[in-house]
């Protein structure tokens, strides 16, 4: 019995869908120039998933656990950061968020502009088996992407 090949079909079985992207400002609105925008990864998404594969009586199970996101920001910069990142909430300091980009230059949503905002999550994968043995398999990366536009304020001087 190979078990090793057990854990990898563990592994290939895990079902994972892309992460779930969220920003402040929020992505379905306008993303704004100068401003820092927070990304993070929903909550709900970011845990640890598992799946098991057997034949006979040994079984293999395999856990992949997201550890960092890499952020292609659509504007050429790209951005790692270790875990999720900070969800915003009202009342926050400016300065919380552990995983933020400022875009410097606007899209133009009136001409329907917009710019890909993509995330990968890399979970390391750890086995552990019915028989006493486990280790670590290589790596799943797994990747989404939104549409976002990015605009300006203007600012009014009234004196």
């Amino acid at each position: 019995m190979d078990v090793d090949a057990l854990a990898r079909e563990a592994a290939e079985s895990v079902s994972i869908d892309g992460p779930q992207i969220r920003t402040s400002p929020s992505a379905g609105g306008l993303l704004y120039v100068h401003v820092p925008t927070w990304l993070w990864i929903s909550g709900d998404w970011w845990k640890a998933y598992t799946a098991t594969a057997s034949t006979g009586r040994v079984s293999a199970t395999v856990t992949a656990k997201p550890v960092s996101v890499s952020w292609s920001t659509g504007d050429g910069a790209t951005i790692t950061c270790d875990g999720p990142g900070t969800a915003w909430t009202p009342g926050s300091d400016d300065g919380a968020s552990d995983c933020q980009h400022t875009y410097r230059k606007a899209t133009d949503p009136a001409d329907g502009k917009s710019i890909p905002l993509s995330a990968t999550v890399t979970m390391e994968v750890t086995w552990t088996s019915s028989i006493g043995l486990g280790g670590t398999l290589e790596p799943i990366d797994r990747t989404a992407t939104v549409q976002v536009a990015v605009g300006e304020i203007q600012a009014i001087e009234t004196e």
